[in-house]
Order: structure tokens, then sequence, then C-alpha cells
């Protein structure tokens, strides 16, 4: 699970740092605001990295909660089959 950890710390980090370099070619109106998003990613991307366990837990609550969601929305869009008559 630490791999899960590192990819995604490393993919957070390298994507910020190509929005630095993208940030160069855009507009001047623009840039700003790439350039404040691209340096909060790779801050994120390194605070993952250093806190492995931290963001495991959180990856493993994101995921359960979307997965519980998921089984209330298939268990409401069956009782919502029934009511319909199929002829």
């Amino acid at each position: 699970m630490t791999v899960l950890v590192w990819l995604v710390g490393i993919d957070m980090s390298v994507t910020g740092v190509i929005g630095l370099i993208v940030s160069r070619q855009l507009p001047k109106e623009f840039q700003r605001v790439v350039v404040i998003r691209s340096v909060l990613t790779v801050i994120f991307g390194v605070v993952v990295i250093a806190w492995p366990s931290a963001t495991l837990s959180a990856i493993a609550f994101l995921v359960g909660s979307l997965l519980a969601l998921f089984g209330i929305v298939l268990l409401w869009t069956a009782y919502e089959l029934t009511r319909f008559k199929v002829v």
C-alpha cells in the first residue's frame, strides 16, 4: 500500500512542476492562478510522501465513502425500477 501513496505523491509533485513550466506559456491573466495551483500541488505531493500512513487512511476513507454512496445509489435505483411495470 505504501507504493500507492508514493505513486500519488510523485504524480502530484510532477504535475505541479509541469504546471509551473506550462504557466510561462499562458497569457498573463491565467499565469498567477496556474502558478498558485501548481505550487500547492507540489506542496501536497511532498506532504503525501512525507506522511504515507495519514495519506493511506485518507485514501481508504474516501474510497470507502464513495463505495457506500455507490451502494446507496444502486439500492435507490433498484427501488425505483420496481415501480415500473414492463409489458
